[in-house]
């Protein structure tokens, strides 16, 4: 089973809340998988600072002893330089970063096959709180919004499978899905929003997951869009 959740922030507590509990987490194995919709936030705290950064190692092995994979594309509440300090390499059709043996970042603008379904991923938005965050220590302003070539690499993975794939799952939403949730714009992603609105136009889905927002909607927004934050989705495995 593929189970999708939206942000969890660095905080373990997101694995023990009601909404996991339900959707039986404990019980999950090696064949299942889950998917987070950004702010992963457990890979934060930089070498020198020895107590923080030890915190985070010590939370990731924690994370590391689930049986299941757990699959995240980055939010904007990440530390993007350490992130990317871990190297590439293939899995699940695509590129991935390998955090722990059973812990993998999805890059932006990939199509993987995971579970016999395929999704399209794309991290990335922007810190909207800036004011009050600290450039290279909370805040990483550089790396948080997608690139041109990322753009263009998502448009060319796309167009590799006819603009069709089972799910999508990024961390912030189509402007036209923004607009539907009555949330404000956020003029410093527009351009990122704009992209997803090409790819809602242009691609065949069945659903499209996201985080950011930190709300759960009990129907999805405009058909076929999923908020999520604390929500678990259940996706079963397609059946060889």
């Amino acid at each position: 089973m593929i189970y999708i959740i939206g942000d969890t922030h660095g905080d373990l507590r997101h694995f023990s809340k009601p909404t996991m509990v339900q959707a039986k987490e404990p019980k999950w194995t090696e064949k299942d998988t889950l998917i987070i919709c950004g702010d992963f936030g457990f890979i934060w705290a930089y070498p020198e600072d020895e107590e923080e950064y030890r915190k985070d190692q010590e939370r990731l092995d924690t994370l590391a002893k689930k049986p299941y994979k757990i699959l995240f594309v980055d939010g904007n509440h990440e530390n993007f330089e350490m992130l990317y300090s871990y190297p590439l390499e293939e899995g699940f059709g695509g590129t991935v970063r390998r955090i722990r043996d059973n812990i993998f970042h999805l890059q932006r603008g990939q199509v993987y096959t995971i579970g016999g379904h395929t999704f399209f991923t794309f991290g990335g938005a922007a810190t909207l709180d800036a004011w009050r965050r600290q450039r290279g220590v909370s805040w990483w302003p550089e790396l948080e919004m997608p690139t041109a070539e990322e753009m263009e690499a998502g448009r060319q993975a796309l167009e590799r499978v006819d603009h069709q794939v089972d799910y999508i799952v990024t961390h912030t939403a189509p402007k036209v899905v923004v607009k539907m949730m009555r949330f404000p714009p956020a003029p410093e992603e527009g351009q990122l929003t704009e992209y997803f609105n090409e790819i809602w136009k242009t691609t065949a889905f069945e659903m499209w997951y996201f985080g950011h927002f930190h709300v759960d909607w009990a129907r999805p927004v405009g058909g076929c869009a999923v908020p999520l934050m604390d929500d678990v989705i259940a996706i079963p495995e397609k059946k060889a």
